[in-house]
């Protein structure tokens, strides 16, 4: 059990942090991911949720190859979260489970580079809080 207190200690510390978005109407996203993203998952989880894979988009120039574009993330595996969930809480789940990956990962590195819990626990916090 000892083992794993540093890792709810970071999940308890990024849940407080993000928990409002999480467990209320607010949500995470904001600028880039706003003008960039959030149409494209809208649209890529309207498809999905018709029946189709969404290969083009008709609505922008025309015309546009949709699924060939990176950032759309159609076939990523973490965002089957925004495509069976309601769109808000799923895609805000898809951005908490990121950073908190992100932390438990940084802090296995960390103790892998030879730190010790505490260091390791303060740089993977410092590396998720920015």
């Amino acid at each position: 059990m000892n083992r794993y207190i540093p890792f709810l200690l970071l999940a308890s510390t990024i849940l407080l942090f993000f928990g409002e978005a999480l467990f209320s109407s607010k949500t995470l996203i904001y600028r880039d991911i706003h003008t960039l993203l959030y149409p494209g998952k809208i649209f890529a989880t309207s498809c999905i949720r018709d029946g189709f894979l969404p290969f083009w988009n008709p609505y922008i120039l025309c015309g546009s190859p949709f699924m060939a574009i990176p950032y759309h993330q159609v076939l990523y595996p973490p965002s089957i979260l925004v495509y069976l969930l309601p769109f808000a809480f799923g895609i805000d789940l898809f951005f908490f489970l990121h950073i908190l990956l992100a932390g438990i990962f940084f802090y296995l590195l960390m103790r892998d580079q030879g730190l010790d819990l505490t260091s390791s626990l303060f740089a993977s916090l410092s590396y998720v809080f920015g």
